[in-house]
């Protein structure tokens, strides 16, 4: 979530580089994602190891926050282009 907006780091998405908004918002969303997902891959490595459920937990950890990011344009950017108009 301190990361600033730039090309190199961070969830880079269309949306997250178009507002600085969107950038924050996308990046706190997905510290907690990420926290969340290593803390349940911790506990499901523990009671049953198996890359399959490791996998799914990065692929579902890397889609949340782009998508997140989408919703967040959809919500929040779009609503103040078309009052502009």
């Amino acid at each position: 979530g301190k990361v600033e907006r730039n090309f190199f780091l961070g969830i880079r998405t269309p949306w997250s580089l178009a507002s600085e908004r969107n950038w924050l918002a996308t990046h706190r969303f997905g510290g907690k994602v990420f926290v969340v997902a290593g803390a349940i891959g911790l506990g499901a490595s523990i009671v049953h190891p198996s890359i399959l459920t490791i996998a799914a937990l990065v692929l579902a950890a890397s889609f949340a926050p782009a998508a997140y990011s989408f919703w967040y344009f959809t919500k929040h950017e779009r609503k103040s282009e078309r009052s502009l108009e």
